[in-house]
């Protein structure tokens, strides 16, 4: 995954926590308003699932980080 497809995916996340974000950046990005996951973005239980998956970024983040530092290629 580019850098640019994570940007991509942290502002879509960004905008699912916080839905006045969304209001602010409807006209400058691409927001297919057939969105066949729109339904599941607004589930509590996906938004539960999202606030779990955020806690442990950094943990993973952190795994790679010493496995780099250790094996420099």
């Amino acid at each position: 995954m580019s850098r640019y497809e994570i940007a991509e995916l942290e502002k879509e996340l960004r905008q699912i926590i916080d839905p006045t974000l969304a209001a602010k950046d409807d006209d400058t990005t691409d927001v297919d308003p057939d969105d066949p996951n729109a339904h599941l973005k607004n589930n509590p239980e996906f938004i539960k699932y999202l606030t779990q998956m955020r806690k442990f970024l950094p943990v993973r983040n952190g795994i790679f980080k010493r496995y780099f530092d250790r094996y420099k290629w």
